[in-house]
């Protein structure tokens, strides 16, 4: 009822208007119609505004530095299911290059995290066609380990790591079922408590932490050892990659001067 209460509320305003959107947003609003109404018409408006997710969707945006930053920010991959089936999104994000992230320019930001969601958002739409079900939400694995404590310190990085977070979760509400946070080393519990907050109430609550010695015993509550990579303690091995490479990328740097120079004459200094 609050589905079709939503979607007449926001007729005029374009827009998917498919049960599942409507739910999504009315989940990031705990079921209040009137404020996911708003919700969606200023989601709507930006994501039109900016034509980022129309783009990249129609393949009619140029992503090539897109496709250059991707192993270094963020390195991920969907792989597997959870115990749901639905899909497990891999996020080495203490692999991730930092200083890139300092560096990079904001509005270039912005528009990956659109790129990035897009392309998400599509294998979901082609879990669900072959599932023959709504595939609705995700599982997260956030995995830290490598993240130095002193990079996330530094004073620009927060700043840049919210506004990827923001994109998100304002403009396309309720793709993740959960997050699990793994490997996270001692010195960045901190850190990674106060990153957590640029998410929704709603969002921080689905957030579970694990050590390093207890990595497989969180995951394995929620998926098959069989979907989890060697290296974390599970089964999972592609060719001789016990991390499952080059399915879930391991960045071994920044990207290269020449593709930072394309980044800032493209972008400039924002």
């Amino acid at each position: 009822m609050k589905c079709r209460e939503l979607r007449e509320r926001v007729k005029n305003v374009r827009g998917a208007k498919d049960p599942i959107t409507m739910l999504r947003f009315l989940r990031a609003r705990q079921g209040s119609v009137s404020s996911a109404a708003k919700m969606y018409q200023d989601a709507m408006r930006w994501r039109e505004g900016t034509g980022y997710e129309l783009g990249f969707r129609l393949n009619n945006k140029d992503d090539l530095l897109h496709r250059k930053v991707d192993s270094c920010w963020p390195p991920t991959a969907i792989l597997g299911k959870d115990y749901d089936g639905d899909p497990v999104y891999w996020n080495r994000m203490g692999l991730g290059n930092l200083d890139f992230l300092e560096k990079a320019p904001a509005d270039f930001l912005i528009q990956h995290e659109v790129y990035t969601i897009a392309r998400i958002m599509q294998a979901m739409e082609e879990a669900s066609r072959m599932n023959n079900r709504p595939i609705m939400y995700m599982t997260v694995v956030a995995d830290l380990g490598g993240l130095a404590a002193r990079n996330m310190s530094e004073k620009h990085v927060f700043p840049r790591y919210k506004v990827c977070v923001r994109t998100l979760e304002d403009n396309f509400p309720e793709l993740v079922k959960r997050i699990i946070a793994i490997r996270v080393p001692r010195l960045a519990y901190t850190l990674w408590n106060i990153a957590s907050h640029f998410f929704d109430e709603g969002t921080r609550a689905k957030i579970q932490i694990a050590d390093g010695n207890n990595t497989m015993k969180v995951l394995s509550e929620f998926m098959d050892p069989k979907w989890v990579p060697e290296a974390l303690g599970g089964t999972h091995r592609i060719n001789n990659s016990s991390w499952c490479k080059p399915c879930i990328p391991s960045p071994t740097g920044p990207p290269s001067p020449e593709t930072m120079r394309s980044l800032d004459s493209t972008f400039g200094d924002t």
